[in-house]
């Protein structure tokens, strides 16, 4: 099973890597010049732009456009430009000629709302904006649309956005507790089977759950914004209410906005309770910053905190951790969207935990495909290697995990505001330690509603 979900999770990484290379935009194409020329002059223009030299970057790329124009690459670039450095009138035009070929370039599209703002057209980017929040984008971006829709809001010299979101959820899971299926398990240390406790064995049950969410965004200059949220949620078992789970967390920080960045800090805090009885504190301070949203985003981001269990015999799983990864995001003009990301931590024990530090390390891919009009196909995988430092001294082996989750889904949107999905999730973790593989299948469906 080792060698099985070593090789899935290589299969995982390359079925990412293959993905993104085979979605790389086809060689340049020019009319009356060679597809290297544009290039190079595209490569010259973005690194006088990142030397502050807007200006002649749109002096540059302007000497060309009678043989370039049309192109979506040489049209997003002079519009990028133009914006940059103060011409905002042309940078609409150049936009447009993009999105009319590629309606969901997302980085026209959101320059394209910028653009607007600096023509002091506020209701017109608005407008943009609340197009692209309704898309139910990543998070950093949703928090990059929310400060334009701040600085869109009003003449006030400053300005609040709020959103926020109210689902519910009702399905039914084959292992609420997330435990073992088997009831003995053999512990070499005593030689002999035990048999678990009954909370310590698979249990399947019915489920609800209700969900919201809060996002604010306080504007304080051109740069710079507040930024905060809070979501919590409750899920609760048919039958096995022992193992229901009320979750809270808030969150607070700043974020910058960069020319050609998104960068965020925030501070995150959360409680868990299971059962009706507090669970698991977590603190952590969290840094992501992102590029710009276009066909191809890349991001990063650092976390680092600590978790707290709460009932005395939990403790000795409490540990301080971090956490880095990296993530890229590709999205066609069709409206097909592929991301990836991979990251790698550390978990140091601080309670006693028999398997000693953790060292997490795992790949995430993720799919959304327009099926027609209001609906699309979800589609995510996901692999962990978790790698423990002690040798167990129950089970004389050091502790070994992997863990495997496997979702697809398909999602409708009545309006901007009002969408269901319904859903399958199937979870399996491996592990060289039996009390702690388990099988998990959870099928469900979901009715939201985002406010702005």
């Amino acid at each position: 099973m080792e060698v099985h979900c070593r090789t899935l999770g290589r299969a995982l990484l390359w079925t990412l890597l293959v993905a993104l290379l085979a979605a790389a935009p086809e060689a340049s194409r020019s009319q009356g010049a060679a597809p290297n020329s544009r290039a190079a002059l595209l490569e010259q223009a973005r690194a006088l732009s990142a030397a502050g030299k807007a200006n002649e970057a749109y002096l540059m790329l302007a000497a060309h456009e009678d043989e370039f124009i049309g192109e979506v690459d040489f049209d997003y670039a002079i519009g990028r430009a133009a914006l940059d450095s103060g011409r905002p009138d042309k940078a609409t035009l150049a936009f447009s000629r993009v999105l009319a070929q590629e309606p969901l370039h997302a980085g026209a599209s959101i320059d394209m709302g910028r653009a607007y703002l600096a023509l002091g057209n506020r209701e017109q980017a608005r407008v943009v904006f609340e197009g692209l929040l309704a898309l139910n984008p990543p998070p950093a971006v949703r928090d990059m649309l929310s400060i334009y829709m701040a600085q869109a809001g009003g003449a006030g010299e400053r300005r609040t956005f709020v959103s926020g979101f109210l689902a519910a959820s009702a399905g039914h899971d084959s292992n609420v507790n997330a435990a073992a299926a088997q009831g003995r398990i053999f512990v070499p240390l005593f030689g002999a089977e035990v048999e678990l406790a009954s909370r310590n064995v698979r249990k399947p049950d019915n489920y609800a759950m209700l969900g919201a969410g809060i996002d604010l965004t306080h504007e304080l200059d051109q740069r710079y914004v507040l930024i905060g949220g809070a979501d919590a949620i409750g899920r609760h078992n048919a039958s096995e209410s022992q193992f229901d789970i009320d979750a809270a967390a808030a969150r607070a920080g700043v974020a910058r906005l960069g020319d050609g960045y998104f960068a965020r800090a925030q501070l995150v805090a959360a409680r868990s309770n299971l059962g009706g009885s507090g669970n698991r504190n977590l603190n952590a301070l969290a840094f992501d910053i992102s590029e710009n949203p276009g066909p191809v985003q890349w991001s990063g981001f650092v976390q680092a905190g600590r978790y707290r269990y709460l009932p005395v015999e939990q403790k000795v799983f409490d540990a301080d951790f971090v956490s880095v990864g990296v993530g890229v995001r590709r999205a066609w003009p069709t409206g097909t969207v592929l991301s990836g990301t991979i990251y790698a931590g550390r978990e140091n024990d601080v309670g006693g935990n028999p398997g000693g530090d953790r060292q997490p390390a795992g790949v995430l891919i993720g799919l959304e495909q327009p099926l027609a009009d209001r609906l699309t196909l979800l589609a995510s995988a996901g692999y962990q290697d978790s790698r423990y430092q002690l040798v167990d001294p129950s089970f004389l082996v050091t502790r070994h995990d992997r863990r495997t989750d496997l979702e697809i889904a398909v999602r409708y949107r009545f309006d901007s505001d009002l969408s269901v999905k319904f859903g399958v999730l199937a979870t399996r973790v491996d592990s060289n330690i039996p009390i702690y593989a388990y099988p998990r299948q959870d099928i469900g469906i979901t009715l939201r509603r985002d406010f702005r």
